[in-house]
């Protein structure tokens, strides 16, 4: 939750993500993201931690990635504990499907991302985003934000949708699902309803 930013003088608001002042995003819906490399952090689900591990999106070959925009600072990322551990539970297996968390708040360490999942027992691949460089491109300013990219028959991925996981952080609240509806849309061959949705952060 709140903003972070970063130029020649950076504040900080709250719990948010990187972010460049004046930077202007380059993410659109439906459009092929660029060939991001995501450095593995740690596979909680097997305890792996291999050295120079990393997810490339060009040499990918899962239908879906999702990403999962989260902090151990943002109380609102802890509302999403049991969905988040619902929905990696579905997909469990599946090797259509990718889910990882990326580190994206600078309030966070890779570390203590790392130890919020594996406390919060959500069998999750930690990622880092180097630089920021994904969460600039995605615009993303508050966590938690989601990023569901599909991939094409020329192995290119574009984004199908990004935003909060669903309509509310209650979860006795929420009525539409809009990642693991995304999710279900694509591997179903249909479109993808809701791309965009607000950020509870």
């Amino acid at each position: 939750a709140g903003v972070m930013a970063a130029a020649v003088a950076a504040f900080a608001v709250g719990v948010g993500v990187y972010a460049q002042v004046g930077s202007a995003p380059s993410a659109a819906i439906d459009k092929a993201v660029k060939d991001f490399n995501f450095p593995v952090i740690k596979d909680l689900k097997t305890g792996e931690a291999k050295a120079n591990a990393a997810i490339k999106l060009s040499t990918s070959k899962e239908k879906v990635i999702v990403l999962c925009g989260m902090s151990q600072q943002c109380s609102v990322s802890g509302n999403y504990e049991k969905r988040l551990g619902a929905f990696l539970k579905k997909y469990d297996g599946n090797k259509q499907v990718k889910i990882v968390g990326l580190h994206v708040s600078a309030n966070d360490t890779a570390d203590s991302l790392t130890k919020w999942y594996d406390g919060k027992n959500l069998p999750i691949t930690v990622v880092d985003d180097p630089n920021g460089d994904f969460t600039r491109f995605m615009a993303w300013k508050q966590t938690p934000s989601f990023a569901v990219l599909e991939r094409d028959d020329v192995g290119k991925y574009n984004l199908r949708f990004q935003g909060g996981f669903d309509d509310s952080p209650d979860a006795s609240a929420a009525t539409k699902a809009y990642v693991p509806d995304a999710v279900a849309a694509i591997l179903a061959g249909k479109p993808v309803v809701t791309k965009t949705a607000r950020v509870f952060g």
